[in-house]
């Protein structure tokens, strides 16, 4: 999960040999505490992402009907932020296991794919209920704001762990 990100930041911050030891061990002792269903939990993860938002891209259809583009507009962005909030935990989850990938790259990819899932069943709804209205639009509103409280917290979480790395430093500082 993070241990080797943390050791990839040790290195990146040129710490010494000595210190990376010192780090490595704490590490080892953490990762193997860790439970070994790793890949299990991460696609559970990308299922749930998927399911999420086929359902709620389908649960779009009432406000798609609206005649007041204005408000199914808003309604669409409020609707994206909420369901976006419920699924911080699992999108967090998925970078942790996902430490092969760069993180732009890996949410990129996840964002552009949950985006065609999207784009794909509001162009089917709006097709079999003969809506007049944009696929493209709608998925790119929802989506984009599905994104903003993820990609918030995400932000934040980075932030936190760079002051644990330098928590960490000056600890086997203190301890020379």
């Amino acid at each position: 999960m993070y241990h080797e990100k943390l050791i990839k930041a040790m290195h990146e911050r040129a710490w010494t040999k000595e210190e990376i030891k010192k780090g490595t061990a704490i590490i080892k002792k953490l990762k193997d505490k860790e439970p070994k269903s790793e890949l299990f939990n991460y696609w559970s993860n990308i299922f749930y992402l998927f399911v999420i938002i086929l359902v709620t891209s389908i649960s779009l259809t009432p406000i798609i009907l609206l005649t007041d583009k204005i408000m199914s507009t808003t309604l669409t962005i409020l609707f994206g932020l909420i369901f976006g909030s419920l699924t911080v935990y699992s999108i967090t989850t998925l970078e942790d296991y996902n430490d092969k990938h760069h993180r732009l790259w890996g949410n990129l990819i996840l964002f552009i794919g949950l985006l065609i899932v999207s784009y794909s069943t509001l162009k089917i709804v709006i097709n079999l209920f003969q809506i007049n209205a944009s696929a493209l639009f709608y998925a790119l509103i929802y989506k984009i704001s599905f994104a903003i409280f993820p990609a918030f917290v995400i932000i934040r979480h980075e932030i936190e762990m760079n002051k644990h790395l330098a928590k960490i430093k000056r600890k086997i500082k203190r301890k020379k």
